[in-house]
Parts: C-alpha cells; structure tokens; sequence
C-alpha cells in the first residue's frame, strides 16, 4: 500500500503565530533590560557624584578648620571657591542639580560635627539623598587645663643609649641606662 504524498510547502498559520509571540517577547524583553540599564548607569552615576560632593565638603571643612577654627560657625552653610574655600549662605547648587547642605553643630569649644548632605532630583517625583558627617577639632587650641604632676611621678624620662647593643638571637638589650 502505498500512501499518498502531500505537499508541506511554507508554514502552518499556528507556527507563525507561535514564532510571531515568540518574537515579541524577546523584543519586549531586551527592550525592557537597555531601559533598565540605562537607569541604573544614570543612577549609580548620581550616586558617585553626590558621593564625591560630600566628601570635597568635608576637605574644604578641613582646610577652613585649618586656616582659622573660628569661621566653623554653628548652622547650615553652602560652600564657594574664590582663592579659598568659604561658607555662605545656606546651601550651595552644584550642575544645576545637586543641592548641597553642610549643617555644623559645636560639641564644645574647640570641637565641632558637620554634616554635608547632598540632595538630588533623578526623576520627577523622586528625591535621593546622601549623607556624610565629620568631627573637626581645633588642634591649635592650648590645652588650658591645669595639672599638677603628683610627687611619685617624674616631668620627664631621660635613656642613655650610648652603651646599648642587641643579644646575639636580637632578643634582649643590654647597656641601657635609665
């Protein structure tokens, strides 16, 4: 018995539904991945310039502390750059996009914590903020506490070295004089 021989020219209308279906999922989804990886990069890209804002607020806070502790005055400041770095006003903007606080608070006379705080726009609707604190302590400052050494202790310590040489395995020294 022989069976009779049908011609399969082309596709069935059910394989090219299927491979239609198949086709747009795949564009939807790789579409989907290029939109969501260019708001990530976008993202982390903010993220890393609120970062390096932060802490150039804190080098300039260093180098203000350093030329003179008095002008870390307490409140919320904004930074600017002429020859040097200065605090004014309450907030500086940075690319037309980034607001910068610094908020300083005195812990004592010779010893204050600023906060820098970055705040950014990414989408409509949405705010990011970040966040960096730092103590400054005015190292200048004379210690004006007044104390007395006790009887039993000694001002200072003097070491006559001059005799000084190693045991032979560099274990003990001997020939010190204190």
């Amino acid at each position: 018995m022989k069976k009779a021989c049908r011609a399969t020219n082309g596709f069935s209308l059910v394989e090219i539904v299927l491979a239609g279906a198949l086709f747009t999922v795949l564009v939807t989804t790789m579409a989907g991945a290029l939109i969501y990886s260019k708001d990530t990069t976008a993202s982390t890209g903010d993220n890393s310039r609120a970062v390096l804002l932060a802490e150039e607020a804190v080098e300039a806070l260093k180098n203000i502390k350093d030329a003179d502790f008095a002008q870390l005055t307490d409140g919320t400041h904004g930074l600017q750059l002429t020859n040097e770095w200065n605090l004014t006003g309450s907030s500086d903007i940075t690319d037309n996009f980034f607001t910068r606080s610094i908020e300083i608070a005195s812990v004592d006379t010779d010893r204050k914590i600023a906060t820098t705080t970055i705040v950014w726009n990414p989408r409509e609707g949405v705010t990011s903020t970040y966040e960096l604190g730092v103590r400054l302590t005015n190292w200048r400052a004379q210690n004006t506490s007044t104390t007395s050494t006790p009887d039993n202790e000694a001002t200072y310590l003097d070491v006559n070295t001059s005799t000084s040489y190693l045991s032979n395995n560099d274990t003990r020294i001997y020939g010190t004089t204190v």
